[in-house]
């Protein structure tokens, strides 16, 4: 079993991997202070011919959580936490969970997106969102993932239409090259 010390070590790089994989930044101190989240790629803005223009048309927060079971389980009150702090700033919240079976050594990444952004973003590229799989407060992710739709929902937190989908370094370029 590893130590907290390795535990919050394998956390930092996974926050480090999905920051700069989508050339963004990490927030400070994993977001403990007002910038909530652990990572965000910016909206940023540029004066071309006197007028302002977006050069980042995708600004995200990213929240990274890292267990060492096989599982993570996503409850819905996280991702109320980020929908909020990420509606506040005008950013698209995503949600990655990384997921290790020590016994195994085998690493999952899973990330996690609303509907709208998986449709307005990448169902090009991969395809229809599929149909509602599964309603509930939580879901669980890890190894057996593939692109999946679900709902969220508490009457505490509202209703949350998300997809699920296996996070490698082809998704991330091309989300990145969205925003370049």
């Amino acid at each position: 079993m590893p130590t907290a010390r390795k535990t919050k070590k394998l956390a930092t790089k996974a926050e480090r991997e999905i920051a700069t994989s989508l050339g963004g930044r990490l927030t400070f101190n994993s977001g403990a202070g007002d910038e909530k989240g652990d990572s965000r790629v910016a909206q940023r803005f540029s004066v071309e011919g006197g007028q302002r223009v977006e050069t980042v048309p995708i600004p995200m927060r990213i929240e990274n959580k890292t267990t060492t079971r096989s599982l993570y389980r996503l409850h819905v009150r996280d991702w109320w936490k980020l929908r909020v702090a990420a509606g506040k700033a005008g950013e698209n919240p995503l949600f990655h969970a990384r997921t290790s079976c020590t016994d195994r050594l085998r690493v999952t990444d899973v990330i996690v997106m609303t509907k709208d952004f998986y449709v307005n973003v990448l169902s090009s590229r991969y395809g229809v969102c599929p149909e509602v799989s599964e309603e509930g407060k939580t879901t669980n992710l890890g190894r057996e993932i593939t692109l999946r739709r679900f709902v969220l929902q508490s009457p505490e937190f509202g209703s949350y239409d998300l997809c699920a989908m296996p996070w490698d370094r082809e998704l991330s370029e091309l989300i990145r090259s969205l925003n370049t």
